[in-house]
């Protein structure tokens, strides 16, 4: 295409069909996100707004952190084997035998169990041993993994 071409107004239609209607249509993609205002908290309900990049860490340590806490309230002390019907989070108490093993002090874990008789025990210890247990109507077996 020569100069002539371009100029003329066939020339121009083409140049901004080829070019320029792209272009348009990528920079109203992005329009959107650039136009919003950067936030750092995690409470505000304002429309056009993004939340600040360091917000994911606090938000992430703030799960973290509720994690734990439920996992403590919801805890229930144990010492020695269960033999309740149904399933809970459980912190050893003292050393729990569980079948030929004994699980330590301060392990924490989860009872699951059918409802019945049966059940599982998955425990690790503080120095991250994992503990699993099976309990067959009353009668325990254990591993330490």
């Amino acid at each position: 295409m020569d100069i002539k071409e371009a100029l003329n107004f066939s020339g121009l239609q083409r140049f901004y069909t080829t070019h320029i209607k792209p272009l348009r249509t990528r920079i109203n993609q992005l329009g959107t996100a650039s136009n919003c205002t950067v936030v750092n908290n995690s409470t505000t309900t304002s429309s056009n707004t993004v939340l600040d990049g360091r917000m994911g860490k606090t938000l992430k340590d703030e799960i973290t952190n509720i994690d734990a806490k439920t996992m403590n309230k919801y805890a229930v002390g144990i010492g020695n084997a269960p033999t309740i019907k149904y399933s809970y989070f459980i912190e050893a108490t003292s050393v729990v035998p569980i079948g030929n093993i004994s699980v330590p002090n301060y392990s924490k874990g989860v009872f699951i169990t059918n409802g019945g008789s049966d059940g599982c025990l998955l425990m690790v210890d503080p120095q991250c041993n994992l503990y699993v247990g099976f309990r067959n109507g009353s009668t325990w077996t254990g591993r330490k993994i």
